[in-house]
C-alpha cells in the first residue's frame, strides 16, 4: 500500500551462519519513517534476522523477523 517509507534506512550485519544452500543473517537496523508511516521523525532500532535460501542459482529471502529494541 506505499504506507512504509523511510527517509533513512541503515542496516548492520553482525553474523552470516551457512548451512548448505541457506544463510541466517542477524544484525541491527536503524529506520527513520517518514510521511505517514508509523513512527514517521523516530529514529528507530531493531535487530533482525533473515533466511536466505539458495534456489535455481538465485538467493531468496524465505522468512525475516524484527523487533524494536526498546530505549532504557
Amino acid at each position: 500500500t506505499g504506507s512504509i517509507h523511510y527517509s533513512s534506512f541503515d542496516r548492520e550485519i553482525e553474523t552470516i551462519a551457512f548451512q548448505g544452500e541457506t544463510a541466517i543473517v542477524m544484525g541491527k537496523e536503524t529506520v527513520k519513517p517518514d510521511g505517514n508511516a508509523p513512527g514517521a521523525g523516530q529514529t528507530i532500532q531493531r535487530r533482525y534476522t533473515n533466511i536466505w535460501m539458495k534456489r535455481n542459482g538465485k538467493w531468496l529471502l524465505i522468512a525475516r523477523h524484527a523487533n524494536i529494541i526498546c530505549a532504557n
